[in-house]
């Protein structure tokens, strides 16, 4: 992303409204939806990428499904089961705007729950989920090009002992914190915003995890997520 921030020129916009302006970078996945946090971008002016906001497009989920069908992993753990139960229903970009609205109403229930675990059981059980070694390296780019992403070439270089535990303990600080934010700012918990049968499963988890069940609590915190899945479904 920061790329596309240094790179000053101005193109016609690819999304055919007919700006030219400097590009912006546009996730094919939208972080907000639950997707994870890739290299890869659709290239946007400035106005299509506000107007499009959080919403996808046909060819945003034909892009998903493809690259994961090719290995990469698009959709972050939480959101996984999710994914996995609407992907294959989207037809039309109606149906990709559908799915969006779903997923972000998903994230607010997935969200809370993650608070709640963390509320009862502190952050070790939920740190096991964060993965602080993507941050072990230095990423520097050449060739970049707004259109022409095919051109990257990536240059990775490891950071030292020193960096490594920096960058680790910035990356599982910073997640707690915005844990905490959302709580805060939302004020609510599992129970106003989800179903009784969430909430027992959570409930176990919280049970799980302080008798020091861990995987036990893994297969709780799936099945909770699964629940709120097989419900975006079934309102599809």
């Amino acid at each position: 992303m920061g790329e596309y921030h240094k790179h000053a020129a101005s193109y016609l916009c690819p999304n055919g409204c007919g700006n030219t302006a400097k590009m912006t970078a546009d996730h094919i996945g939208p972080i907000s939806l639950g997707f994870a946090h890739r290299p890869k971008f659709n290239a946007l002016c400035n106005s299509c990428n506000s107007t499009k906001n959080n919403r996808m497009s046909l060819s945003d989920v034909q892009q998903l499904i493809q690259d994961e069908q090719a290995g990469e992993q698009v959709v972050s753990w939480h959101s996984k089961p999710i994914w996995d139960a609407l992907k294959g229903l989207v037809e039309s970009n109606q149906d990709a705007v559908k799915l969006s609205r779903l997923m972000a109403t998903n994230m607010q229930q997935v969200l809370p729950i993650l608070a709640e675990v963390y509320e009862q059981t502190g952050s070790e059980y939920l740190t096991r989920y964060l993965r602080p070694e993507y941050a072990f390296q230095d990423h520097r780019f050449t060739g970049f090009h707004p259109l022409e992403p095919e051109k990257l070439v990536t240059i990775t270089k490891p950071l030292d002992s020193k960096n490594k535990q920096k960058n680790a303990e910035r990356y599982v600080r910073i997640s707690f914190e915005e844990l905490e934010r959302f709580t805060s700012k939302t004020n609510r918990r599992v129970k106003s915003s989800t179903s009784d049968e969430v909430e027992r499963e959570v409930t176990e988890v919280v049970a799980a995890v302080k008798a020091g069940l861990n995987e036990k609590a893994d297969s709780h915190l799936l099945r909770a997520l699964t629940i709120l899945a097989e419900q975006a479904k079934h309102s599809w």
